[in-house]
């Protein structure tokens, strides 16, 4: 798994729109589009650390390729 389909996964997971986590991490939704998509580059850490902080994972989470959830660990 990439580094989007894991945001796109864990999102999914929390029952959110793209709209509500662009909004929680303070993203322009088109951003967080673009970054589940695989259509940016890897997103910057700061854009991580949002990410992580909004879905109230750790931010290897994120990172990780595997099929894990954050209950599993």
């Amino acid at each position: 798994m990439t580094i989007g389909e894991n945001i796109r996964r864990l999102r999914e997971q929390a029952g959110w729109e793209q709209a509500e986590l662009a909004r929680r991490a303070g993203l322009r939704p088109q951003h967080l589009n673009a970054i589940e998509r695989g259509r940016r580059q890897a997103p910057t850490v700061a854009t991580l650390r949002r990410l992580a902080r909004a879905m109230q994972v750790p931010i290897g989470f994120l990172m990780e390729f595997q099929p894990d959830s954050p209950d599993s660990a």
